[in-house]
């Protein structure tokens, strides 16, 4: 197993004023990876919401297109061998490459938080607990340095400020992609005494990081 280097990983976010493209897929295939035939082409790297294509392996999720083919686009990191494709309102949202904004971060952190649990202690057995239900994806921990001529900067202040869930794609060299949609809580500002003027901030995940390959 050989290791690869994090030089030119490239980390992306959906624009807050991105514009939504409405695809009507008309099939897909039984396959892993799997191929949606759409109405409308896509390009490489694009990001893709899929609904009511009755195939829980891909409905409900976000996709990175990769290798499309005119009209065909082939779902990174997909397995749908063990579904069917049925049109039951089947429709796919597209953020096009132009409505992804490019992050200069110095450092990127993943926290996934442990399961919780909820106590059912008795008289009998005080410390008893049962694992709760509900667990929260996780957080986003990241810092950059502030440039207040730069478009990702003005963005992170945005989508801290607006609330509006976004779409991370970070793109691996030479593996793949992690991709979750999160919210972003907040940027902290960072002046030391003698250094360049830095941030911090916070994304929550709505689901899972899910890294597709």
């Amino acid at each position: 197993m050989s290791a690869k280097s994090t030089k030119d990983l490239e980390v992306c976010i959906s624009k807050g004023d991105a514009t939504v493209i409405t695809s009507n897929p008309t099939g897909a295939t039984s396959a892993k990876p799997c191929v949606v035939t759409v109405t409308n082409s896509a390009a490489e790297g694009e990001m893709i919401f899929i609904t009511g294509m009755g195939m829980p392996s891909i409905d409900g999720k976000w996709w990175v297109v990769a290798s499309p083919t005119g009209t065909e686009l082939t779902l990174l990191g997909s397995d749908t061998t063990d579904d069917v494709f049925a049109d039951d309102g089947a429709n796919i949202d597209r953020i096009a490459a132009a409505d992804m904004e490019c992050l200069c971060l110095s450092s990127l952190t993943l926290n996934v938080d442990e399961p919780g649990t909820i106590s059912v202690a008795t008289f009998c057995d005080p410390s008893a607990t049962i694992a709760s239900a509900v667990q929260a994806a996780g957080t986003l921990s990241f810092a950059g340095f502030v440039n207040i001529l730069d478009s990702d900067y003005a963005e992170l202040l945005l989508a801290a400020e607006d609330g509006i869930e976004r779409i991370m794609r970070i793109m691996l060299p030479s593996n793949g992609y992690l991709v979750a949609p999160m919210t972003f809580a907040q940027i902290i500002w960072d002046l030391p005494i003698d250094g360049a003027v830095g941030y911090t901030g916070t994304a929550v995940l709505s689901t899972k990081m899910v890294h597709q390959f």
